[in-house]
Protein backbone atom coordinates (compact mmCIF):
# COMPACT_ATOMS: atom_id res chain seq x y z
CA UNK A 1 0.00 0.00 0.00
CA UNK A 2 2.89 1.99 0.75
CA UNK A 3 4.00 2.12 -2.83
CA UNK A 4 0.31 3.77 -4.17
CA UNK A 5 1.39 6.60 -2.30
CA UNK A 6 1.97 9.77 -4.35
CA UNK A 7 4.26 10.97 -1.70
CA UNK A 8 7.04 8.85 -1.01
CA UNK A 9 9.59 9.31 -3.84
CA UNK A 10 11.51 5.97 -3.27
CA UNK A 11 9.81 3.85 -5.87
CA UNK A 12 7.52 4.58 -8.82
CA UNK A 13 3.97 4.89 -7.92
CA UNK A 14 2.13 1.96 -8.53
CA UNK A 15 -0.89 2.20 -10.76
CA UNK A 16 -3.87 -0.30 -10.25
CA UNK A 17 -7.37 -0.95 -10.94
CA UNK A 18 -9.60 -0.51 -8.46
CA UNK A 19 -10.39 -4.29 -8.81
CA UNK A 20 -6.81 -4.53 -7.71
CA UNK A 21 -6.94 -2.59 -5.49
CA UNK A 22 -9.92 -4.53 -3.25
CA UNK A 23 -8.23 -7.38 -4.19
CA UNK A 24 -5.12 -5.88 -1.94
CA UNK A 25 -6.88 -4.22 0.87
CA UNK A 26 -9.30 -7.30 1.85
CA UNK A 27 -7.64 -8.36 4.78
CA UNK A 28 -8.18 -4.61 6.18
CA UNK A 29 -10.06 -3.96 8.91
CA UNK A 30 -13.41 -1.75 9.12
CA UNK A 31 -16.15 -0.34 11.32
CA UNK A 32 -19.27 -0.74 8.61
CA UNK A 33 -19.16 -3.17 6.59
CA UNK A 34 -19.84 -0.44 3.25
CA UNK A 35 -16.71 1.21 3.95
CA UNK A 36 -14.46 -1.98 2.26
CA UNK A 37 -15.83 -0.12 -0.77
CA UNK A 38 -16.28 3.70 0.33
CA UNK A 39 -12.99 3.88 2.30
CA UNK A 40 -11.10 3.48 -1.27
CA UNK A 41 -13.31 5.63 -3.53
CA UNK A 42 -10.77 8.66 -2.75
CA UNK A 43 -7.41 6.32 -3.82
CA UNK A 44 -6.14 7.25 -7.69
CA UNK A 45 -6.73 4.29 -10.02
CA UNK A 46 -5.51 3.81 -13.37
CA UNK A 47 -9.05 2.85 -14.37
CA UNK A 48 -12.85 5.51 -13.99
CA UNK A 49 -14.84 2.31 -12.15
CA UNK A 50 -14.17 4.27 -8.71
CA UNK A 51 -15.98 7.15 -10.55
CA UNK A 52 -19.38 5.46 -11.12
CA UNK A 53 -19.36 4.23 -7.53
CA UNK A 54 -21.24 7.06 -4.86
CA UNK A 55 -21.61 6.25 -1.59
CA UNK A 56 -24.52 5.88 0.15
CA UNK A 57 -25.33 4.58 3.26
CA UNK A 58 -28.89 3.33 3.03
CA UNK A 59 -27.80 0.87 1.20
CA UNK A 60 -26.69 -2.57 2.57
CA UNK A 61 -23.08 -4.48 2.12
CA UNK A 62 -24.83 -6.58 -0.27
CA UNK A 63 -26.04 -3.96 -2.47
CA UNK A 64 -23.10 -1.94 -2.43
CA UNK A 65 -21.28 -5.19 -3.43
CA UNK A 66 -23.39 -6.22 -6.12
CA UNK A 67 -23.36 -2.36 -7.53
CA UNK A 68 -19.12 -2.87 -7.29
CA UNK A 69 -19.88 -6.42 -9.33
CA UNK A 70 -21.43 -4.18 -12.05
CA UNK A 71 -19.34 -1.94 -12.29
CA UNK A 72 -15.99 -3.82 -12.60
CA UNK A 73 -17.94 -6.22 -14.88
CA UNK A 74 -18.64 -3.29 -17.00
CA UNK A 75 -15.28 -1.90 -17.30
CA UNK A 76 -13.39 -4.97 -17.39
CA UNK A 77 -14.89 -6.33 -20.50
CA UNK A 78 -11.79 -8.68 -21.51
CA UNK A 79 -11.82 -10.33 -18.60
CA UNK A 80 -13.97 -12.25 -15.86
CA UNK A 81 -11.29 -12.59 -13.03
CA UNK A 82 -13.40 -10.57 -10.81
CA UNK A 83 -15.42 -13.90 -10.42
CA UNK A 84 -12.23 -15.09 -8.46
CA UNK A 85 -12.98 -12.90 -5.55
CA UNK A 86 -15.90 -15.07 -5.18
CA UNK A 87 -15.17 -16.25 -1.55
CA UNK A 88 -18.45 -18.58 -0.18
CA UNK A 89 -18.36 -20.10 3.69
CA UNK A 90 -20.14 -23.26 4.37
CA UNK A 91 -22.51 -25.00 6.98
CA UNK A 92 -19.81 -27.90 7.78
CA UNK A 93 -17.05 -25.39 8.33
CA UNK A 94 -16.45 -26.55 11.76
CA UNK A 95 -17.17 -30.33 11.17
CA UNK A 96 -14.86 -33.73 10.71
CA UNK A 97 -14.29 -34.22 7.14
CA UNK A 98 -15.87 -37.72 7.86
CA UNK A 99 -19.26 -35.96 9.28
CA UNK A 100 -19.68 -33.52 6.15
CA UNK A 101 -22.94 -34.71 4.01
CA UNK A 102 -24.14 -31.63 1.69
CA UNK A 103 -22.03 -28.66 1.97
CA UNK A 104 -24.90 -25.92 1.50
CA UNK A 105 -23.50 -22.33 0.54
CA UNK A 106 -23.68 -19.54 2.92
CA UNK A 107 -25.51 -16.93 0.75
CA UNK A 108 -26.72 -13.42 1.75
CA UNK A 109 -27.41 -12.73 -2.48
CA UNK A 110 -26.28 -13.93 -5.32
CA UNK A 111 -23.12 -16.11 -5.87
CA UNK A 112 -21.35 -15.00 -8.29
CA UNK A 113 -21.12 -11.41 -6.24
CA UNK A 114 -18.08 -11.10 -4.63
CA UNK A 115 -18.26 -10.47 -0.47
CA UNK A 116 -15.48 -8.02 0.13
CA UNK A 117 -16.59 -8.18 3.73
CA UNK A 118 -14.76 -11.99 3.73
CA UNK A 119 -11.41 -12.98 3.72
CA UNK A 120 -11.37 -17.12 4.05
CA UNK A 121 -8.29 -17.55 1.98
CA UNK A 122 -5.70 -16.16 -0.37
CA UNK A 123 -7.38 -15.55 -4.05
CA UNK A 124 -5.60 -18.10 -6.53
CA UNK A 125 -6.25 -15.82 -9.76
CA UNK A 126 -3.21 -13.45 -9.46
CA UNK A 127 -2.99 -9.88 -9.26
CA UNK A 128 -1.94 -9.36 -12.73
CA UNK A 129 -2.11 -11.97 -15.66
CA UNK A 130 0.54 -14.59 -16.09
CA UNK A 131 1.04 -16.95 -18.70
CA UNK A 132 0.85 -20.12 -15.92
CA UNK A 133 -3.38 -18.45 -15.54
CA UNK A 134 -4.57 -18.60 -18.90
CA UNK A 135 -7.53 -20.83 -18.44
CA UNK A 136 -9.47 -19.29 -21.29
CA UNK A 137 -7.63 -15.76 -21.16
CA UNK A 138 -7.74 -16.08 -24.79
CA UNK A 139 -11.12 -15.76 -25.78
CA UNK A 140 -12.93 -12.55 -25.15
CA UNK A 141 -15.56 -12.82 -22.46
CA UNK A 142 -19.36 -13.11 -23.25
CA UNK A 143 -21.56 -11.85 -20.18
CA UNK A 144 -25.51 -10.94 -19.81
CA UNK A 145 -26.61 -9.58 -16.49
CA UNK A 146 -30.45 -10.10 -15.66
CA UNK A 147 -32.29 -6.54 -15.38
CA UNK A 148 -32.69 -7.39 -11.88
CA UNK A 149 -28.99 -7.72 -11.64
CA UNK A 150 -29.60 -10.71 -9.85
CA UNK A 151 -28.23 -13.27 -12.73
CA UNK A 152 -25.27 -13.26 -14.36
CA UNK A 153 -24.75 -15.64 -17.66
CA UNK A 154 -21.31 -16.33 -18.50
CA UNK A 155 -20.26 -18.21 -22.31
CA UNK A 156 -17.84 -21.27 -20.82
CA UNK A 157 -17.54 -24.94 -21.18
CA UNK A 158 -18.75 -27.27 -18.73
CA UNK A 159 -15.54 -29.61 -18.23
CA UNK A 160 -16.27 -32.38 -15.89
CA UNK A 161 -17.99 -33.63 -12.57
CA UNK A 162 -16.24 -33.84 -9.42
CA UNK A 163 -16.42 -37.69 -7.87
CA UNK A 164 -14.47 -36.59 -4.05
CA UNK A 165 -13.52 -33.66 -1.92
CA UNK A 166 -11.94 -33.97 1.27
CA UNK A 167 -11.39 -29.86 2.95
CA UNK A 168 -7.81 -29.06 4.30
CA UNK A 169 -7.69 -29.13 7.95
CA UNK A 170 -4.67 -26.54 8.47
CA UNK A 171 -3.57 -27.89 12.35
CA UNK A 172 -3.10 -31.25 10.79
CA UNK A 173 -1.77 -30.47 7.60
CA UNK A 174 0.86 -27.97 6.38
CA UNK A 175 3.29 -28.78 8.88
CA UNK A 176 6.51 -31.29 9.46
CA UNK A 177 6.75 -33.84 11.56
CA UNK A 178 5.03 -37.01 10.55
CA UNK A 179 2.29 -35.35 8.65
CA UNK A 180 -0.33 -37.21 7.84
CA UNK A 181 0.82 -40.24 9.50
CA UNK A 182 0.39 -38.69 12.96
CA UNK A 183 -2.92 -41.31 13.25
CA UNK A 184 -0.32 -44.21 12.79
CA UNK A 185 1.02 -43.63 16.26
CA UNK A 186 -2.56 -43.21 17.58
CA UNK A 187 -2.88 -46.99 16.46
CA UNK A 188 0.30 -48.15 17.65
CA UNK A 189 1.41 -48.76 13.94
CA UNK A 190 4.51 -47.29 12.74
CA UNK A 191 4.67 -44.32 9.88
CA UNK A 192 5.11 -45.43 6.27
CA UNK A 193 8.63 -44.66 4.95
CA UNK A 194 9.28 -42.42 2.00
CA UNK A 195 10.79 -44.77 0.24
CA UNK A 196 7.81 -46.81 0.27
CA UNK A 197 5.45 -44.17 -0.72
CA UNK A 198 7.51 -42.92 -3.54
CA UNK A 199 7.21 -46.31 -4.83
CA UNK A 200 3.60 -46.94 -3.92
CA UNK A 201 2.65 -43.74 -5.88
CA UNK A 202 4.60 -44.72 -8.76
CA UNK A 203 5.93 -40.68 -9.21
CA UNK A 204 7.56 -39.19 -12.20
CA UNK A 205 8.97 -36.07 -12.42
CA UNK A 206 6.01 -34.84 -14.25
CA UNK A 207 3.75 -35.86 -11.45
CA UNK A 208 6.27 -33.99 -9.13
CA UNK A 209 6.04 -30.73 -10.80
CA UNK A 210 2.31 -31.01 -10.93
CA UNK A 211 1.88 -31.38 -7.11
CA UNK A 212 4.49 -28.76 -6.88
CA UNK A 213 2.16 -26.31 -8.60
CA UNK A 214 -1.02 -27.65 -8.05
CA UNK A 215 -0.41 -27.97 -3.69
CA UNK A 216 0.56 -24.23 -3.93
CA UNK A 217 -1.58 -23.14 -6.68
CA UNK A 218 1.58 -22.81 -8.93
CA UNK A 219 2.46 -19.18 -6.55
CA UNK A 220 5.43 -18.75 -4.83
CA UNK A 221 5.97 -18.44 -0.90
CA UNK A 222 5.64 -14.53 -1.66
CA UNK A 223 2.10 -15.04 -3.73
CA UNK A 224 3.43 -14.32 -7.01
CA UNK A 225 3.07 -16.70 -9.68
CA UNK A 226 5.85 -19.30 -9.91
CA UNK A 227 8.86 -18.56 -12.53
CA UNK A 228 11.52 -20.99 -11.63
CA UNK A 229 9.64 -24.51 -11.75
CA UNK A 230 12.62 -26.28 -11.01
CA UNK A 231 13.76 -24.35 -7.83
CA UNK A 232 10.13 -24.70 -7.19
CA UNK A 233 10.16 -28.20 -6.95
CA UNK A 234 13.81 -28.33 -5.07
CA UNK A 235 11.60 -26.98 -2.28
CA UNK A 236 9.00 -29.30 -2.44
CA UNK A 237 11.59 -32.01 -2.62
CA UNK A 238 13.02 -30.56 -0.03
CA UNK A 239 9.70 -30.62 2.38
CA UNK A 240 8.87 -34.36 1.56
CA UNK A 241 12.69 -35.02 2.45
CA UNK A 242 11.99 -33.14 5.83
CA UNK A 243 8.68 -34.77 6.25
CA UNK A 244 6.24 -32.62 5.02
CA UNK A 245 3.01 -32.91 2.89
CA UNK A 246 3.79 -36.28 2.63
CA UNK A 247 -0.20 -37.20 2.50
CA UNK A 248 0.33 -35.09 -1.35
CA UNK A 249 2.35 -39.00 -2.34
CA UNK A 250 -0.75 -40.40 -0.88
CA UNK A 251 -3.08 -38.34 -2.53
CA UNK A 252 -1.33 -38.76 -6.12
CA UNK A 253 -1.15 -42.92 -5.81
CA UNK A 254 -5.43 -42.81 -4.71
CA UNK A 255 -5.90 -40.98 -8.01
CA UNK A 256 -4.12 -43.53 -9.98
CA UNK A 257 -5.53 -46.41 -8.44
CA UNK A 258 -8.48 -44.35 -9.60
CA UNK A 259 -7.91 -44.10 -13.18
CA UNK A 260 -6.60 -47.40 -13.24
CA UNK A 261 -3.35 -46.94 -14.45
CA UNK A 262 -0.97 -49.47 -15.21
CA UNK A 263 2.72 -49.47 -13.89
CA UNK A 264 4.37 -50.71 -17.00
CA UNK A 265 3.11 -47.60 -19.04
CA UNK A 266 4.84 -45.25 -17.00
CA UNK A 267 7.42 -43.09 -16.81
CA UNK A 268 10.49 -43.80 -15.00
CA UNK A 269 9.92 -43.26 -11.44
CA UNK A 270 11.89 -41.16 -9.09
CA UNK A 271 13.65 -43.25 -5.74
CA UNK A 272 14.25 -41.62 -2.69
CA UNK A 273 18.10 -41.10 -3.98
CA UNK A 274 16.89 -38.76 -6.62
CA UNK A 275 14.31 -36.90 -4.42
CA UNK A 276 17.24 -35.91 -2.37
CA UNK A 277 19.67 -34.84 -5.04
CA UNK A 278 16.11 -32.93 -6.64
CA UNK A 279 16.11 -31.61 -3.14
CA UNK A 280 19.71 -30.37 -2.38
CA UNK A 281 19.24 -26.75 -3.32
CA UNK A 282 15.24 -26.52 -1.82
CA UNK A 283 13.99 -24.96 1.22
CA UNK A 284 11.66 -26.90 2.74
CA UNK A 285 9.56 -23.97 4.85
CA UNK A 286 9.73 -21.99 1.77
CA UNK A 287 7.55 -24.42 0.21
CA UNK A 288 5.39 -24.98 3.14
CA UNK A 289 4.72 -21.24 3.65
CA UNK A 290 3.13 -21.52 -0.07
CA UNK A 291 1.32 -24.46 0.33
CA UNK A 292 -0.53 -23.54 3.65
CA UNK A 293 -0.96 -20.12 2.11
CA UNK A 294 -3.07 -21.85 -1.13
CA UNK A 295 -4.60 -24.64 0.94
CA UNK A 296 -5.92 -22.73 4.03
CA UNK A 297 -9.90 -22.63 3.63
CA UNK A 298 -9.48 -25.20 0.58
CA UNK A 299 -10.37 -28.54 -0.26
CA UNK A 300 -8.32 -31.23 -2.77
CA UNK A 301 -11.02 -33.16 -5.28
CA UNK A 302 -10.61 -35.29 -8.45
CA UNK A 303 -13.27 -35.50 -10.83
CA UNK A 304 -14.93 -38.31 -12.56
CA UNK A 305 -12.68 -37.99 -15.81
CA UNK A 306 -9.10 -37.96 -13.58
CA UNK A 307 -8.89 -34.48 -13.51
CA UNK A 308 -7.66 -33.30 -9.86
CA UNK A 309 -6.41 -30.04 -8.06
CA UNK A 310 -7.15 -27.86 -5.23
CA UNK A 311 -10.54 -25.94 -5.07
CA UNK A 312 -13.01 -24.06 -2.31
CA UNK A 313 -13.88 -25.53 0.58
CA UNK A 314 -17.29 -25.52 0.34
CA UNK A 315 -16.35 -28.34 -2.87
CA UNK A 316 -18.77 -31.64 -3.05
CA UNK A 317 -19.05 -34.53 -5.14
CA UNK A 318 -21.51 -33.87 -7.76
CA UNK A 319 -20.74 -30.42 -8.58
CA UNK A 320 -19.25 -29.24 -11.55
CA UNK A 321 -15.51 -28.32 -13.17
CA UNK A 322 -16.03 -25.50 -15.87
CA UNK A 323 -13.75 -23.01 -17.77
CA UNK A 324 -15.25 -19.38 -17.99
CA UNK A 325 -14.73 -17.50 -21.44
CA UNK A 326 -11.95 -14.68 -20.41
CA UNK A 327 -10.55 -16.10 -17.10
CA UNK A 328 -7.57 -16.47 -15.92
CA UNK A 329 -8.18 -20.02 -13.54
CA UNK A 330 -11.22 -22.68 -13.75
CA UNK A 331 -14.23 -22.63 -11.29
CA UNK A 332 -16.52 -24.94 -9.33
CA UNK A 333 -20.31 -24.48 -10.02
CA UNK A 334 -23.01 -26.07 -8.27
CA UNK A 335 -25.87 -27.07 -10.23
CA UNK A 336 -29.62 -25.83 -9.06
CA UNK A 337 -32.82 -27.72 -10.39
CA UNK A 338 -34.06 -24.98 -12.83
CA UNK A 339 -31.07 -25.53 -15.07
CA UNK A 340 -28.93 -22.50 -13.27
CA UNK A 341 -26.16 -22.72 -11.26
CA UNK A 342 -23.95 -21.33 -7.91
CA UNK A 343 -20.56 -20.31 -8.27
CA UNK A 344 -18.82 -22.28 -5.45
CA UNK A 345 -15.63 -20.77 -6.50
CA UNK A 346 -12.17 -20.59 -8.56
CA UNK A 347 -9.74 -23.80 -8.63
CA UNK A 348 -6.37 -24.35 -9.67
CA UNK A 349 -5.82 -27.41 -11.78
CA UNK A 350 -2.27 -27.81 -13.19
CA UNK A 351 -3.39 -29.08 -16.72
CA UNK A 352 -6.04 -27.30 -17.43
CA UNK A 353 -3.79 -23.64 -16.51
CA UNK A 354 -2.35 -22.85 -20.32
CA UNK A 355 -6.02 -23.03 -22.47
CA UNK A 356 -5.82 -27.02 -22.68
CA UNK A 357 -9.97 -26.79 -23.03
CA UNK A 358 -9.84 -24.34 -25.93
CA UNK A 359 -8.20 -26.59 -28.03
CA UNK A 360 -11.03 -28.41 -29.62
CA UNK A 361 -8.98 -30.90 -31.27
CA UNK A 362 -8.33 -32.77 -27.68
CA UNK A 363 -11.79 -31.78 -26.00
CA UNK A 364 -13.67 -33.00 -28.65
CA UNK A 365 -16.72 -33.50 -26.19
CA UNK A 366 -16.56 -30.83 -24.58
CA UNK A 367 -19.34 -27.87 -26.41
CA UNK A 368 -19.79 -24.35 -25.09
CA UNK A 369 -22.86 -23.40 -23.58
CA UNK A 370 -24.40 -20.43 -21.45
CA UNK A 371 -24.17 -21.03 -17.80
CA UNK A 372 -26.11 -18.98 -16.08
CA UNK A 373 -25.41 -18.04 -12.19
CA UNK A 374 -27.62 -17.39 -9.44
Amino acid sequence: MYRISLCQQYFDPLELTFHQLLMLTRGFRCKFDQDKIYALLGVPTKDTTSSTILPDYTKSASEVNRDVAIAILRSETDSLDILSQVQLEHDCQNMMPGAMTYRNLMLDGPSWIPRWQANIHEPICPLQRSIGFSAATTVSPTVQVSPDNSKLAVGGVIVDTISNSREFRVFNTFWRGQDGNTSNSWRGSAPESLGAMLDAAALTKKDLESLALTLTCGKRWDGFAVSDLEGHVADYARCLIRDGLRWSLNWLREIKEGMNLSREAREVTITLETLTQLSLKGRADRFLDAARTSGAGRARFTTKSGFWGIGPGSTMEDDLLCVFYGASVPFIIRPLPAGEYHLVGECYIDNLMHGEVLDRGNNSRLRETWIILV
